[in-house]
């Protein structure tokens, strides 16, 4: 599958690359436990990227998302 897009043209030239991933590159065994010491050293605010909403809320937490008012929305689905 091919893409397209615009590239800076002050990165022509210059020795850098642009590389695209899909569903991440890390490996899972190195990552989470970096992720979990920078949680522990308080360097890692998930409480400030995270917002939860209420499965009804589903409109609202896609406009915060694009509004930058939460980074990452999570839904509580019903239980009932």
């Amino acid at each position: 599958m091919a893409a397209e897009g615009d590239i800076p043209v002050g990165a022509v030239g210059t020795g850098k690359s642009v590389r695209g991933t899909l569903m991440g590159s890390s490996l899972p065994v190195e990552f989470i436990p970096m992720l979990a010491g920078l949680m522990r050293r308080g360097q890692l605010p998930v409480e400030r990227m995270v917002r939860w909403y209420d499965f009804a809320e589903i409109n609202e937490a896609a406009r915060d998302m694009e509004a930058g008012v939460s980074i990452k929305p999570i839904l509580r689905m019903p239980t009932t």
